[in-house]
């Protein structure tokens, strides 16, 4: 497994695992196990730890692939995670308060659903991975939709910008390309645009629930291995 594979299985991970607990947490919700502000605390703390987890796995992933290029050992950024806390918390409380709603509001709960889709979906495309409530669905359900929504997105979203803050930090990277995810939409495909080496601060276009990622390229290719390879573990 490449190390940018490798990356993309952490993230799917991380990310599946902050949706699971979010809906446990709406289950004892509706249960009545917990209460409305208790399970609103809970909710944006599971969310806000993901996130702080994800800016760990991005600072090592961009550094495992510089390891690889360069074959030289290559500490990580430290680079701090962000307090998303008093977001989260109103992202989580205004999905909640829209169960007392007859008609549920936008559907945006936040920056993460805010992503750079550039350019309108061509027909038959997905313009995201995220499905839209049925008119008259049930707002118990639409408010579990919303919520596994925002805590699968957030923490994969975090990952994506803290690799090109990362990035644009390293005089020793000239650009990147964009590795698609295990299952990428039009879109994603054509913002490919089938390989090709983009400068490094060129903005990284995505969509909700994008696990496309950052393959790095060094200012020197021609002496180093690509940041794709392979990594060898010691025998």
């Amino acid at each position: 497994m490449s190390v940018v594979e490798d990356y993309q299985a952490q993230t799917e991970a991380l990310a599946a695992a902050t949706a699971a607990q979010m809906l446990a947490l709406y289950a004892a919700l509706q249960a009545g196990g917990l209460s409305p502000p208790a399970a609103t605390e809970a909710m944006a703390a599971v969310v806000n730890v993901a996130n702080a987890a994800a800016t760990t796995l991005a600072d090592l992933f961009v550094t495992a692939q510089i390891e690889v290029a360069s074959r030289e050992p290559a500490p990580p950024t430290g680079i701090a995670p962000t307090d998303d806390g008093p977001r989260l918390t109103k992202a989580v409380a205004t999905i909640l308060d829209d169960l007392d709603d007859d008609e549920p509001d936008d559907l945006d709960d936040g920056p993460a659903e805010e992503r750079a889709d550039d350019e309108p979906a061509e027909e038959g495309s997905e313009s995201s991975d995220a499905e839209e409530p049925a008119e008259n669905a049930d707002p118990v359900d639409t408010a579990a939709m919303r919520l596994e929504r925002l805590a699968r997105a957030e923490p994969l979203d975090t990952g994506q910008d803290i690799v090109v803050e990362i990035i644009n930090r390293l005089p020793q990277v000239e650009g990147w390309t964009r590795v698609l995810d295990a299952d990428p939409c039009e879109r994603c495909q054509r913002w490919a645009e089938d390989g090709r080496v983009f400068p490094k601060d060129a903005h990284f276009k995505r969509h909700l629930n994008c696990n496309c990622q950052q393959q790095i390229v060094m200012t020197t290719p021609g002496e180093m291995r690509s940041g794709t390879e392979k990594m060898e573990k010691p025998a």
